[in-house]
C-alpha cells in the first residue's frame, strides 16, 4: 500500500506538527511537567548522596553503642 493511501485511510499516520501549533495552555503544561521531572531527578540524586554519606556514620554510631554496652 503506498504511503499516500495509508495516510488518507489513517490520518494519525501523518507527521506530527511542531510544538508551535500547540495551544499556550498545553505548552505551559508541558513546561511544568518538564520542570517537575527535573526537580524530581535533582531531589532523588541529592537524597541518594545524603543516604550514602549517612551509611558510614550509622556504622560508627552502632559500633560505639556496642562498645559502651560492654563497659
Amino acid at each position: 500500500m503506498p504511503l499516500e493511501t495509508a495516510t488518507s485511510i489513517h490520518p494519525r499516520l501523518r507527521r506530527c506538527r511542531p510544538s508551535s501549533s500547540l495551544s499556550s495552555s498545553t505548552a505551559a503544561e508541558l513546561d511544568l511537567t518538564k520542570l517537575l521531572l527535573l526537580l524530581l531527578i535533582v531531589i532523588s540524586t541529592h537524597l541518594n548522596a545524603i543516604l550514602a554519606s549517612l551509611g558510614p556514620a550509622c556504622v560508627v554510631l552502632t559500633t560505639r553503642l556496642a562498645m559502651m554496652e560492654e563497659l
